[in-house]
């Protein structure tokens, strides 16, 4: 989603929006990523292994 958004130019709302997350989750995970790099997502399962 975050590369989504960076690379495609998507504004950050589209890009939650389509991988059916909200704006606010979004700007969670942009400070978590920014903040801890990939291993803040450790223990998170994509939407599309569900």
């Amino acid at each position: 989603m975050l590369r989504h958004a960076r690379e495609e130019g998507t504004n950050k709302a589209d890009a939650a929006a389509l991988f059916g997350l909200s704006r606010q989750t979004y700007y969670q995970a942009e400070a978590a990523f920014e903040r801890d790099g990939m291993p803040s997502f450790m223990g998170y399962r994509c939407h599309l292994t569900r």
